[in-house]
């Protein structure tokens, strides 16, 4: 097994420790066992809960844009050329790319800043005719019936 595996299953094991401690105590709680023994000898396993990093080749970015309808294309082609989660930038607006400051601004996602993410040439030239003619309030990404 490889160590990603090895976290995974630690990782899976803790909840069901988790789960078990709680059954454990709701029944000394409640009285159907004697002793609260059982839940306090219950120990988690110690697991190193890294994010995974992958990166995706050409071919494999081919590949996914291949699979996708052009609306989602797009969102896709803009999530790989600024390395942003796919819900990032579903929430741009025209107004949020910078074609002074060579990039787009990101709002605050999830529990993530907001922050300025800076684009290759070719990100930029994509956003750039993405947002060409378009209002600022409009979204950048729209599906196939025109809504976010």
């Amino acid at each position: 097994m490889d160590p990603d595996d090895i976290r995974k299953r630690k990782a899976t094991l803790n909840t069901l420790i988790g789960i078990l401690r709680m059954a454990f105590r709701m029944a000394w709680e409640n009285g159907n066992i004697e002793t609260e023994r059982a839940w306090r000898c219950l120990r988690r396993v110690p697991v190193i809960q890294k994010s995974r990093t992958i990166f995706l080749s050409r071919d494999e970015c081919r590949a996914l844009l291949s699979e996708c309808r052009p609306p989602l294309r797009h969102l896709v082609l803009g999530a790989l050329y600024s390395g942003c989660r796919v819900g990032e930038p579903s929430n741009l607006r025209v107004q949020d790319f910078g074609t002074h400051g060579y990039g787009i601004f990101i709002d605050a996602f999830k529990r993530g800043p907001s922050r300025f993410v800076f684009l290759p040439d070719e990100g930029m030239a994509f956003f750039l005719q993405l947002t060409e003619g378009r209002a600022g309030h409009e979204f950048l990404f729209v599906s196939d019936r025109g809504t976010k």
